[in-house]
């Protein structure tokens, strides 16, 4: 049995749908009309007439199930276990061909583990301000925040920190939801790290496979950010400059995990209810600073996307953008010492770090060599100081 739910115009009206088992080799489910939905989330019975019953193709229904919290869905004192989804399940995305990101600064320092330290439990400031003479100093109040989790004693196995591949997380969400509500069928609002993946590798709508230890990772990141409380008060910016006041205060990404799911025939445990555009990506939509990519720049040939390398792709896409940005003064010298401290690398022996380096230099050569293939970028070159190749220049104009 499962709780659905189905909109039709401002009102909500809920279902109760069991699994029926099959028949002609196709699955059949039966409906029961519960009532609808008041202001407050809670379940109402009515003389009026109950939303028509759906009469979709049984196999082809695509019920969306309620995430385990009492205050989703209250249900005639239903407990969470006993409104647990157990539907046989189909989510289908929205098939993306453009990788949406922020460009902030704000963003760009909240998510570099080298630079927010000073973010966390404080109200920390941002400066914001533009490349103008005797300009003045403008800031963003900007602050993460943990306590909340620690104070329910909950521990959690990866870092308190935000990380480059939380970033990534961040955006392959953002332009998830960002595309799929331009699709009238499908919102992308239920996702599995499946989806995030092949997002992030480039490979969206094919059957790209997903490794556990990546699988891992992004839940751990969704996880994350959504017990990460964030401030955001940019009213001074925008005063200055003119943009659309932005203040927020909540939680990094709004999202919750659903379990009881059966997709294809296979129960998943890690599907994930975004339960609306996440905060950081909304601000830097009211600045107009949005990049957008052709998803194809992500699926780089031969080039296997572990948390590390996805990072690499992720820094590379920011900068060159940010240098192809005719309004940016920024240099188009990546410098090589710049990236190895994003990526946090680190070894036991002098030796073993410059083995690691090495690697990152070749992953990065494979990258714009495939982006300068793509005309995503004109040219690159790379320069020597001594003995040691210290960075990269990007050439976007001729």
């Amino acid at each position: 049995m499962a709780i659905i739910r189905r909109k039709r115009g401002s009102t909500i009206y809920v279902f109760e749908a069991a699994y029926a088992g099959v028949e002609n080799g196709k699955r059949k489910y039966s409906w029961k009309a519960l009532g609808k939905l008041d202001e407050n989330g809670s379940l109402i019975s009515t003389r009026e007439r109950v939303h028509k019953i759906p009469q979709e193709p049984q196999e082809e229904v695509k019920a969306l199930a309620i995430p385990d919290s009492a205050n989703d869905l209250k249900v005639q004192e239903k407990t969470p276990e006993e409104i647990k989804a157990e539907l046989v399940t189909d989510i289908v995305t929205t098939r993306v061909d453009k990788y949406n990101f922020g460009t902030t600064k704000v963003e760009g320092i909240a998510f570099d583990s080298k630079k927010n330290e000073g973010l966390y439990n404080a109200k920390g400031l941002i400066d914001v301000s533009r490349n103008e003479i005797n300009r003045k100093k403008v800031n963003v109040i900007f602050s993460l925040d943990f306590n909340e989790l620690k104070k329910e004693g909950v521990s959690i196995a990866y870092e308190y920190r935000l990380t480059p591949f939380d970033r990534a997380v961040h955006n392959a969400i953002a332009t998830l939801w960002e595309q799929g509500h331009r699709n009238k069928k499908n919102n992308n609002e239920y996702l599995t790290p499946r989806v995030i993946f092949q997002l992030l590798s480039g490979n969206t709508g094919n059957s790209k496979d997903i490794g556990s230890a990546i699988r891992e990772k992004i839940l751990d990141s969704i996880d994350k950010m959504s017990v990460t409380t964030i401030i955001i008060d940019a009213s001074a910016e925008a005063k200055a400059f003119g943009y659309k006041e932005f203040k927020y205060k909540g939680n990094l990404l709004n999202a919750t995990r659903i379990s009881g799911i059966i997709i294809n025939g296979n129960e998943v445990v890690d599907c994930i209810h975004i339960l609306k555009s996440p905060p950081l990506y909304e601000y830097a939509k009211s600045k107009n600073q949005i990049g957008v990519i052709d998803i194809k720049m992500l699926n780089i040939p031969s080039y296997r996307n572990t948390s590390e390398n996805i990072e690499i792709k992720e820094y590379l896409l920011q900068r060159i953008m940010a240098i192809k940005n005719p309004k940016s003064r920024i240099s188009e010298t990546i410098r090589y010492e710049t990236l190895y401290e994003y990526l946090r690398i680190e070894a036991p022996t002098k030796t073993t770090l410059l083995v690691k380096y090495k690697k990152v230099r070749d992953k990065v050569k494979k990258i714009l060599e495939f982006w300068k293939r793509e005309n995503f970028i004109l040219d690159y070159k790379e320069e020597k100081e001594g003995k040691i190749i210290a960075k990269v220049v990007v050439i976007t104009k001729k």
